[in-house]
């Protein structure tokens, strides 16, 4: 059976997703530099009878997402090493700047600020921001009834066929 409804549907369906995860992070204020926000793309995959809606999505978002953990404590998210490269987009397009003098009296630099904050960030971990779990909760409201009809419709339209050939 070719589920084409089916396919449009899921489609539709994670196009809504990827709208709304789009939305969450604007409306919470994790946009800097546009990065994570233009690499939200859905990908609809097929396997034998299994339909999945992926994302493929910068690999930093698991950052933001899931959050880190301290890197003593025992958790999975402890395991998570936050890349520099990131951090110092997020400082030069938020224009962060150094506004009291390091040891030597000199001002540090944004990449020298970029690389303070990782560093933090892997002693006291960050907070989970699951933006893409909300999307996907929110998202999902009212589209079990939509899959479900273009699922029949498909099934209809394939036992038609059958009757058809069977005459």
């Amino acid at each position: 059976i070719v589920f084409r409804r089916l396919e449009k549907v899921l489609e539709e369906f994670g196009s809504a997703m990827a709208e709304q995860y789009k939305n969450n992070l604007s409306n919470s204020d994790r946009v800097a530099t546009g990065n994570l926000l233009n690499s939200i793309k859905r990908i609809i995959e097929v396997n034998g009878n299994v339909y999945e809606i992926n994302f493929d999505l910068n690999e930093y978002f698991k950052y933001i997402e899931e959050g880190t953990g301290p890197r003593h404590l025992p958790d999975a998210r402890a395991s998570y090493f936050v890349p520099y490269q990131p951090i110092l987009d997020w400082v030069i397009a938020k224009d962060v700047r150094a506004t009291y003098p390091d040891k030597n009296g000199r001002l540090p630099t944004q990449e020298q600020l970029a690389y303070a904050i990782k560093t933090s960030i892997g002693r006291k971990g960050i907070e989970p921001k699951p933006d893409l779990q909300n999307a996907i909760e929110t998202t999902d409201q009212g589209w079990e009834e939509k899959i479900e009809e273009a699922i029949d419709q498909d099934i209809d339209e394939c036992f038609d066929e059958l009757v058809m050939m069977l005459e």
